[in-house]
Formats: C-alpha cells, structure tokens, sequence
C-alpha cells in the first residue's frame, strides 16, 4: 500500500514539476482552445427537461448545449487576443398523438474578438493560469419551427438574424505540458449589449488547450 501511495505521489510531483516548468512558457505562444459548454438564458430553468402532461402528449427541452473554438494568440506581457465560434443548441419538442408534434430548434453561433489579461506574471512557475477576457461580436441566431400535423404533412420555417453582442469572463489554464492544457472558461453575454435581453445568459464550458511556438 504504501509502495503504490509513493509512486502516485512521484506522479503527481512530475505532473506539477513539468507544469511550472510550462507555466513560464505558455503565455507567450499562440494555440486554439475547444470546449463543451452550457449557456443559461434569461427565463430558463433546467438544462433538459422531460414532461408528460397526458398519455398522448409528451414534450422534451434541451435548452444551452453546445460548444466553442477559440485561437488565441500571445499579445504583450500577459495578453491574449482571442478568436471565438460556436454553437449552442436549444431544442423544444411537443409530441400529441401518434404523428403531430411541434419541433422548435433555436441555434445561436458567436462570431467573438477578443482580448484575455492574464492575472499571473508571464515568469511565473505555476501550473494555474487564472485570466479575465471580454470582447464582441455578432451573434448569428437561426431558428427552425417545424409541425407535423399528419404522417404525410408538415410545415417547416427557418429565420435567421444577426445581433451584436459583447461579453465579459474569466477562465483558467491548468497546464499539463508546455503545450497542453485543461482549460475551464466562464463568459457572460450580452445581446444587443442589454443584459435583460432573453438571449442574454451566462455560459461555462471546459476541455483542452494546445499551444505552439509563435
């Protein structure tokens, strides 16, 4: 037992040596970052909800799933500039009978600039990277309504718009190399710049960073 308590602690210990070590090295470079994430919107209250109100009727909400792609690139001493796209999902389905239902599929996909500040000096040796960002951009909102009144009819409706938007968050490299990292991020957004705005809500997301020389 206390063999094996040994050779995990002398794992742990290299994970942390090869992590300063990287922490000196990261915030210079330029990399990409993906993450999975959920973004909470004004009004909602679960992230997936499942009702049965009667036998023949039966609704299912997916509300804030998806994920984001961003490239960040070294500005300055402890500066990012970022570039983000995504993509988040809110499905409502109404089933009634055997063949009518209602689908309403709502996807918003963020266009983001960026800039993160890092709040640890560029010299420092710890595997934590903490950071706050904000930026803007135009947010691109398709929505599709589709009803199926029979086996053989339906109708489907697909709007697209476009808003403007901004955002402001913090996040956190956790590095595992010199050009790996567990990466957590939290944004607020804002629509049309108002924070009451019901596409307005808060987003968390995590994954992985992969960095490389400039």
């Amino acid at each position: 037992m206390q063999h094996k308590v040994k050779q995990i602690l002398w794992v742990i210990g290299c994970m942390v040596s090869v992590s300063a070590y990287a922490g000196s090295h990261f915030q210079d470079r330029a990399g990409i970052a993906f993450r999975g994430g959920y973004w909470h919107q004004q009004g909602e209250d679960d992230m997936i909800r499942v009702n049965s109100q009667e036998i023949a009727t039966s609704q299912v909400n997916v509300d804030g799933v998806g994920g984001f792609l961003t490239f960040f690139s070294g500005s300055g001493e402890r500066g990012h500039i970022t570039f983000t796209l995504g993509s988040i999902v809110h499905v409502h389905v109404v089933e009634e009978g055997l063949f009518s239902e209602q689908v309403d599929v709502q996807v918003i996909s963020p266009v983001l600039f960026g800039y993160a500040y890092s709040l640890i000096s560029d010299r420092n040796t710890s595997p934590f990277l903490p950071y706050v960002s904000a930026g803007g951009g135009p947010y691109v909102i398709t929505h599709v309504h589709k009803i199926q009144y029979s086996l053989m009819d339906d109708e489907v409706t697909v709007n697209n718009r476009i808003k403007a938007g901004a955002f402001v968050g913090a996040g956190n490299y956790f590095l595992l190399t010199d050009w790996l990292a567990f990466h957590v991020e939290m944004r607020y957004h804002f629509i049309n710049f108002n924070p009451e705005n019901n596409l307005s809500g808060f987003e968390i997301g995590m994954g992985l960073a992969f960095s490389w020389r400039r």
